[in-house]
């Protein structure tokens, strides 16, 4: 019987280094498969998500991305668009030609630029995300704390709200980055608050961090998607992005700070978040990092 194959890579995404960041699944030329296949493959692999290369249905794309949890698929994720975006350059499907490049995935939530700038052996790639959207989930105080296991006061004082800049998730602000690090989510309590809701997660943040280098410290929760805490999160960043330029806890806008996930599960990242103002009282939200190849070879379909 022939079996189908496909060449897939593993991608450390928001680390130079091997082992740090998240690591996400890259199946390449997966026009052809199904949409059970690449579930049934995303579930297989367990990580955080999967992402299938395909050809692009529309002229202004130059690849087209399909994203899966080991659950679900998602309209749109960080770590996969940087995983993809550097398996396109790594595999000479993109080739820049021009200094910074600028590369464009199609995705269900819509088209995501991508700018790749190199400084010496170190490719950067920095995705422009869909504008910020909030909106009031209804989650109090005392139940996001009863959720990532902390006391109430320990909960910021500025509102806990859903944001989205192509994938929902709870905000919620945290008074202190030790405080963040010591977080003890309750997943069931997560996963029943947030499915009802359409939320995919919850993304804990606090103005400051443990190390020197970054602003903000992030960590994220996202049980019912089969991911009890994320490594490094690009659309939670970016929400969060959108978050802190709204409520100025950075200044006004444009900010730009790093921001610290991983730590905690020995998966350190790097998160380079930029938020300008945009058209209409928006706001424009950059978040980006580096890449790493750590793994390729075929899987049977």
């Amino acid at each position: 019987m022939t079996v189908v194959t496909k060449d897939i890579w593993t991608i450390d995404a928001f680390s130079a280094r091997r082992y740090q960041g998240n690591p996400c699944a890259v199946v390449f030329d997966a026009d052809d498969l199904s949409q059970q296949q690449m579930q049934m493959i995303a579930a297989e692999m367990n990580l955080s998500e999967t992402v299938f290369l395909l050809s692009p249905s529309v002229v202004e794309a130059d690849y087209r991305a399909r994203i899966f949890t080991p659950r679900a698929e998602l309209p749109f994720a960080g770590h996969p668009t940087i995983a993809a975006a550097f398996a396109m350059v790594e595999t000479g499907r993109f080739a820049p030609e021009q200094e910074p490049a600028i590369i464009s995935q199609e995705c269900t939530a819509g088209l995501i630029p991508v700018t790749i700038t190199e400084s010496g052996l170190e490719r950067e790639f920095v995705m422009t995300q869909l504008p910020p959207r909030f909106r009031d989930a209804g989650i109090k105080p005392e139940l996001a704390a009863e959720m990532l296991g902390c006391k109430v006061d320990e909960i910021g004082s500025t509102p806990i709200q859903a944001v989205s800049t192509g994938n929902w998730m709870l905000a919620v602000p945290v008074r202190s980055a030790e405080i963040v690090a010591a977080l003890s989510p309750n997943s069931s309590l997560i996963a029943a608050t947030c499915a009802p809701l359409d939320l995919n997660g919850v993304a804990a943040f606090s103005i400051g961090a443990l190390t020197a280098d970054c602003s903000v410290k992030v960590r994220v929760f996202a049980p019912h998607h089969g991911i009890p805490e994320d490594p490094v999160t690009g659309s939670a960043n970016g929400g969060i992005g959108g978050y802190v330029a709204r409520h100025r806890l950075l200044g006004d806008p444009p900010i730009r700070y790093t921001a610290e996930q991983g730590t905690e599960l020995g998966r350190d990242g790097r998160v380079a978040v930029e938020v300008d103002s945009g058209p209409d009282d928006g706001l424009v939200v950059r978040v980006g990092g580096a890449a790493v190849k750590v793994l390729e070879g075929r899987i049977a379909v």
